[in-house]
């Protein structure tokens, strides 16, 4: 499986991977398994009433969430798909190996933006919510602060000497990771804090405890 996600009530986990797409209840742990075709899911998303799933022939399909019926397709993007992020509001923000980033509206499910500037696959996308921007990575080694609203990108940090697979928010800070390092920026002077490195494997995912570490709690 390569990824999960949960309903905003917590009765329903949908798990995702190779050829496969299931729901299950959180009550029961039932499963049923529906899938309407071949292909690779990489990452799911909870909007209201629906899943949207982006895949790796580059459609974002929406399925129901407790039929699992197909809603929509939506086509687009040209390449495989890797990161689908929603925001306050109907909008949602997907992106791949293509180098772009598209802005879909969720309700009428047309594309209302389509975003340029990466050179290589675009592996992650968050909500900075301290500076209401988005934040997005790239194989390309750097990172792009875009403009929520406007859709235009604010500024390029070229943050990694390798390519950057994930990252992660919380508050004022950002952590971005690739081959090279784990670091740490203050989002309001994009300045790097700190550094941790080197990994001797990829870094496929990161993510923020906010657990105090004296309770013996990681």
């Amino acid at each position: 499986m390569y990824a999960l996600n949960v309903s905003l009530d917590e009765e329903f986990v949908w798990a995702a991977g190779r050829d496969a797409f299931s729901i299950c209840s959180t009550n029961t742990w039932r499963s049923v398994r529906f899938c309407d075709c071949k292909g690779m899911v990489r990452s799911l998303l909870v909007v209201e009433n629906t899943v949207w799933s982006a895949w790796d022939d580059g459609i974002i399909r929406v399925h129901d969430c407790e039929s699992g019926e197909l809603v929509q397709s939506l086509h687009g993007h040209t390449k495989y798909l890797l990161t689908l992020l929603k925001l306050q509001g109907t909008h949602v923000w997907s992106a791949g190996a293509d180098e772009t980033i598209r802005v879909w509206d969720a309700q009428t499910y047309s594309c209302i933006g389509e975003l340029r500037g990466h050179r290589g696959v675009i592996n992650d996308l968050q909500f900075l919510q301290a500076s209401d921007m988005i934040v997005s990575c790239c194989s390309d080694m750097t990172m792009r602060l875009w403009d929520r609203t406007t859709q235009q990108c604010r500024r390029v940090i070229q943050a990694h000497t390798s390519p950057i697979f994930a990252m992660c928010s919380i508050g004022n800070l950002l952590w971005t990771a690739g081959v090279d390092t784990l670091r740490t920026w203050r989002l309001r002077s994009t300045v790097c804090c700190s550094c941790v490195g080197k990994y001797s494997l990829l870094v496929g995912s990161c993510s923020v405890s906010t657990a105090d570490p004296s309770n013996g709690r990681r």
